[in-house]
């Protein structure tokens, strides 16, 4: 499963301002079996011509119109041929080996549908200024869930969409 394909989902609508680093620091990562998907929705800016200037096989842009984040996601859910789904920002930077370490943990853990991770707010030249230090190993249920008791970050969550359909 270290060699799943992974398909992640980067909705993104007027952020010019940050996709790019933000596809490149996914690009970047030592895991390399995925695709990005950048569900384009509504933008009115630059975002959508940002995103088509990069070249590189595995980045794939779908221009949806305005559907909104959840209908971004949803398409993206629904379209992509991967069992392992993982979530990104388009305003947001990752560390290189993000994938690496939740497939290795997901891999390691068969039972468990899904991974997110701790995340922390940088400045505009990149320093941490704020770290979300609430963040431990905890199991998150169904209950949990339902009463949005969740305790990780939505763009930092992979998932496998049989076990968390179950």
């Amino acid at each position: 499963m270290e060699n799943a394909k992974l398909t992640v989902l980067m909705p993104a609508k007027n952020v010019e301002k940050y996709i790019e680093l933000a596809i490149f620091s996914t690009l970047n990562q030592t895991y390399k079996n995925f695709e990005l998907w950048v569900l384009e929705n509504g933008s009115t800016d630059k975002t959508a011509q940002i995103v088509k200037n990069i070249k590189d096989p595995r980045l794939k842009i779908f221009e949806l119109g305005s559907v909104g984040i959840k209908g971004a996601i949803e398409y993206g859910i629904k379209h992509s041929k991967s069992d392992w789904l993982a979530r990104m920002d388009a305003d947001d930077i990752i560390p290189q080996n993000r994938f690496e370490i939740q497939m290795r943990f997901l891999d390691k853990n068969p039972n468990i549908a899904f991974v997110g991770t701790s995340y922390s707010f940088l400045t505009p030249f990149g320093h941490v200024f704020k770290r979300n230090t609430d963040m431990k190993t905890r199991l998150v249920t169904k209950n949990n869930l339902a009463a949005f008791k969740r305790y990780y970050a939505d763009p930092s969550v992979v998932f496998n969409r049989n076990k968390a359909a179950e």
